[in-house]
């Protein structure tokens, strides 16, 4: 962005850092090399928030710059709703789910959002580097431990 943008809102940093996630996601994901169908189901489970919530509090334990926290702030300030699959639902998962409420659905609208800034702000940077690998070692531990299987 240029020094005369506007910043942009929570929505769109966690809209540009959902994708980055993913991708990190993606290619952390990529070796040992499979089929690229048996990938599917250990993306999706380790996008989802329930997943993105868990690698938030890893983030915020390695510390945030004054910042970062605000980031995370408008990020979780910026849900207003969300999805129905965390309401109330008979099906055992959403259930499960529901009874985590709104609060994991804004941990993972928060780490989007922060990770989105960082990669608008110094996609290339030191600290941009080191939360990534945070981010990184979270989404390896959760493969590792298979968490989200069910």
């Amino acid at each position: 962005p240029s020094p005369q943008s506007p910043p942009p809102s929570p929505q769109t940093l966690a809209y540009i850092g959902d994708s980055v996630y993913e991708l990190l996601v993606r290619t952390t994901l990529l070796y040992p090399l499979r089929k690229t169908s048996s990938y599917h189901d250990d993306v999706v489970r380790l996008v989802r928030a329930e997943a993105q919530s868990r690698v938030l509090k890893a983030v915020v334990d390695m510390g945030l710059t004054d910042e970062e926290a605000s980031v995370v702030r408008r990020g979780r300030n910026a849900v207003k709703r969300s999805p129905p699959r965390f309401g109330s639902s008979s099906s055992s998962a959403s259930a499960a789910a529901a009874s985590k409420g709104p609060g994991m659905y804004q941990d993972s609208t928060s780490l989007e959002a922060l990770i989105g800034h960082l990669y608008l702000t110094d996609p290339e940077g030191d600290r941009t580097r080191e939360v990534m690998e945070t981010v990184r070692g979270e989404v390896v531990r959760m493969q590792e431990e298979g968490e989200g299987e069910g």
